[in-house]
């Protein structure tokens, strides 16, 4: 009964949702981009582009990011990658995989291979362009700012939906999704098993109606209801629903990228557990001015789960400002700041004992010398100072300081 209630309130939300979406005033869509116009390499109706990176290679003073006593290694990670696609009649095929490998000197069993691979398969029609999709991510990474240690995870997620053409000029897109998390039996962190507290599979419905203000400029709406549910901790099962308006700027444009900010209704299931009601974003600009002066610009704020069970989950707001100068030639120097802050809700009783809210706080600071080779390629060599602090834990605080060099190349 608690299941099937939960349920039908969650498909409550996806109802509205779709009846907000169909109200909404239409206006000019972005038109989409045909990905092999993109590719650097085309066969018929095959295209491809390949990319190679090699990065963090250096010193990382501080490799399991200890408080106490501090143990440094040299590390490296080559990273090959390829995205493509094939056209058959109406439909098309598109996808990617990239692998990480993962190098340390001293300490062989930080070593990795991390693996990321998508496909989709859309059939364009006048009207319609239904699509399904599924991503894959094996990886042995940190998976976020809370959890020091190098985990082994898999990270699924099945897609299913369609682009509705209603007008030239305007166009709502409808998805179902399925995103599962599963970290390997043995992992732990602070002696907690992760797989005990963050194995969980989520379901969401989700809708957007696009229109464009400018051939550049694309107003989104987006609206989404998930529900979240636990392996092993019912305690942290959820449901949540987000409006977010947004904007999206052409690639051509002097400002490019993406820019969302809206609202999300996150209710835990459990009594006892505290409800979040609040501003959300996700934004990611880049802008160059005078062809010399290339301005990035990050801000993200959700909510995530946590590791511990008094503390099922954090309210994250973090971003980061670039800016690269080109000094003179394929020569430029960069500098960047990237900053995080995360408020962990507790309990109901538990928050009674702690008395405070418990608040931890990531800086980033670096900059670093590059040259251009080509259009797609840069070679780069980066100092990076990094710290985390905690009102709650000191011994989670640590600081770290990187040297390292980088390479990437398009193929372009």
């Amino acid at each position: 009964m608690r299941y099937r209630y939960h349920f039908a309130r969650l498909h409550d939300s996806a109802r509205f949702i779709l009846i907000l979406l169909t109200v909404a005033a239409p206006a000019q869509a972005q038109p989409q981009v045909d990905p092999a116009t993109e590719a650097r390499f085309r066969f018929g109706p095959l295209f491809f582009t390949p990319t190679i990176g090699i990065s963090q290679l250096g010193i990382d003073s501080n490799v399991f990011n200890e408080a106490g006593v501090q143990q440094r290694d040299w590390t490296a990670s080559v990273s090959p990658a390829v995205r493509g696609g094939l056209r058959f009649g109406v439909a098309r095929l598109t996808g990617g995989a990239a692998v990480d490998f993962v190098y340390y000197k001293e300490f062989k069993d930080q070593q990795s291979v991390n693996q990321r691979h998508d496909v989709q398969l859309e059939v364009l029609l006048a009207r319609l362009r239904p699509f399904a999709g599924v991503d894959f991510i094996m990886t042995r990474t940190r998976p976020d700012e809370q959890i020091d240690v190098r985990a082994r995870r898999t990270e699924p997620v099945v897609r299913v939906g369609t682009d509705i053409k209603l007008t030239s000029l305007t166009t709502i897109t409808l998805v179902a999704r399925h995103h599962s998390v599963s970290f390997r039996e043995g992992e732990k962190f602070l002696g907690q098993e992760l797989r005990r507290t963050l194995n969980r599979r989520s379901d969401a419905f989700a809708g957007s109606v696009r229109f464009s203000l400018t051939p550049l400029t694309t107003f989104v709406l987006l609206a989404e209801a998930e529900r979240s549910r636990f392996e092993f901790t019912e305690l942290r099962d959820s449901n949540s629903v987000l409006i977010s308006p947004g904007f999206e700027f052409s690639p051509d444009a002097l400002l490019k990228g993406t820019a969302y900010a809206g609202f999300r209704r996150f209710h835990a299931l459990t009594p006892g557990v505290p409800d979040f009601s609040g501003a959300i974003a996700a934004v990611s600009l880049s802008a160059t001015a005078l062809g010399t002066t290339r301005l990035d610009m990050r801000l993200e704020r959700d909510v995530a789960y946590s590791l511990e069970v008094p503390t099922p989950y954090y309210v994250s707001t973090g971003g980061g400002v670039t800016v690269t100068q080109q000094v003179f030639g394929p020569f430029d120097v960069q500098g960047t700041v990237n900053g995080q802050r995360l408020v962990f809700r507790a309990l109901d009783s538990v928050q009674v004992v702690l008395g405070s809210t418990r608040v931890d706080r990531v800086t980033i600071v670096g900059g670093g010398v590059g040259y251009r080779v080509g259009q797609t390629g840069r070679l780069g060599i980066t100092v990076e100072y990094a710290e985390r602090s905690s009102s709650t834990f000191p011994d989670r605080s640590y600081n770290r300081t990187r040297v390292f060099s980088s390479f990437t190349y398009g193929f372009k």
